[in-house]
């Protein structure tokens, strides 16, 4: 039996990120700010006038091709950000995860997965045409959830593989494959078409974007540090979101602008900063005053790998789906889920460049291949780098003042035993 449809929650989530969005343009700050909530609004409104006006739309996972979607103007939005949003703003992570366990759903899975089976048995999402998942190559939380959505839903699916050496030859032409019989079905599944000129139009607007997060790349590194880590969580959801999308270049060039002039005027996401800490994993999601607290009061920054660190890729207009392929293997975040010698590359040049003082293991405590991988690149980063980790066992949604406080006192704990002669000192000079 489909679960009943009470959409009074997602309502309720509308309603406060319009305030919320007013709110910013009322009282200015960064303009990437401002667009950042009017992007995620503007999300919930497709959703909500496609499902109003019997429209097509998909509901994907975080790893889908995007720009598939925008090639064949079809709504689609990410169901790890609808159920996220919709949890934190409505304070239902418990509800949430209780009708997923009421469904079979093991308590130790990644709450990150949890979350959209909770919210599609409670029936507190409009129903979906279809849905399109990934497995990752390493995730089987995230390959299993996709199917979950859509039985709750009770529409097809699509799960989209990925082989775990992604750059191979025979990876990427078994991808170039799936994405042909991905189109099929949602031609089939939605009735629209894929539009040639328009996915290659999709390619070049994630070709720009992609210009612009190397750039930003760039500028992050600068003494002092001028991005923050609560801004550099929200691009991270940017890119995924806005992918193939105009929005995303008027959202990354904004962002470049105010890192240059924040460069140029030597001002730092921390008033004095101290410490350069690496993230060995993503952070957790519901804590960003964590790290405001970090820069405010212990002048320690971060650096994520995984956000910024993209291959070399540019879109090849002449075989657009082989390009939407290669594009989703160049993204940095996706390493995690990949070979190790691909993540231990990318972070140990990470230390190197930024020049980081100790790293910071955000060990997901329900997450079974980033707490192994974690644990590997803590090794080497002593034995190669000398690099000190402190290891933080969360669960990555969880938004209770106990971890938060948790967190607070281990930093606090731990950042006066860094060697000080990794870099451990003002930098202001």
């Amino acid at each position: 039996m489909k679960p009943i449809t009470d959409l009074a929650m997602f309502e309720e989530t509308i309603k406060t990120l319009e305030k919320v969005y007013n709110h910013r343009k009322s009282n200015p700050t960064f303009k990437s700010a401002e667009l950042y909530y009017k992007i995620i609004f503007d999300t919930f409104i497709r959703v909500k006038e496609a499902s109003l006006e019997g429209k097509p739309w998909v509901a994907c996972s975080f790893g889908s091709p995007y720009e598939i979607f925008v090639g064949m103007d079809l709504p689609c939005a990410i169901q790890d950000v609808l159920s996220g949003v919709l949890a934190t703003l409505t304070k239902s992570h418990e509800q949430l995860y209780n009708a997923a366990t009421a469904i079979g759903i093991r308590p130790d899975v990644c709450s990150a997965q949890r979350l959209p089976a909770g919210v599609y048995a409670k029936g507190w999402l409009p129903r979906p045409t279809a849905t399109v998942y990934t497995n990752l190559g390493g995730c089987d939380s995230s390959g299993g959830v996709g199917a979950v959505v859509a039985h709750l839903a009770g529409v097809p699916s699509f799960l989209f593989s990925f082989p775990h050496y992604w750059q191979k030859k025979s990876a990427v032409e078994h991808r170039t494959r799936e994405i042909q019989s991905l189109v099929a079905f949602l031609e089939k599944t939605t009735g629209k078409k894929m539009d040639m000129d328009r996915l290659r139009q999709a390619l070049i607007n994630t070709g720009r974007q992609v210009e612009l997060i190397r750039e930003i790349n760039g500028l992050r590194r600068a003494v002092p540090c001028p991005l923050s880590a609560r801004i550099s969580n929200q691009a991270h959801w940017m890119a995924w979101i806005t992918a193939g999308r105009p929005e995303g270049v008027e959202y990354f060039t904004c962002l470049r602008d105010e890192l240059k002039a924040r460069v140029a005027s030597k001002t730092g996401a921390a008033e004095t900063e101290k410490y350069r800490l690496l993230s060995l994993f993503t952070m957790p999601q519901n804590q960003m005053a964590f790290y405001d607290w970090a820069e405010k009061d212990l002048g320690a920054v971060f650096f994520e790998p995984g956000y910024w660190r993209w291959r070399d890729w540019e879109p090849d207009l002449a075989d657009p789906l082989r390009s939407v392929v290669l594009r989703s293997s160049s993204e940095p975040y996706y390493r995690w889920y990949h070979s190790l010698e691909e993540l231990m590359t990318m972070t140990m040049e990470e230390a190197e460049e930024v020049k980081i003082d100790a790293a910071i293991n955000f060990y997901n405590e329900r997450c079974s291949l980033g707490g192994a991988l974690a644990t590997t690149i803590k090794e080497r980063l002593q034995k190669s780098l000398n690099i000190p980790t402190l290891t933080l066992g969360v669960d990555m949604i969880d938004p209770s003042p106990t971890l938060a406080r948790t967190m607070q006192e281990s930093l606090t704990e731990f950042l006066p035993t860094v060697n000080t002669a990794k870099g451990a000192k003002i930098r202001l000079g």
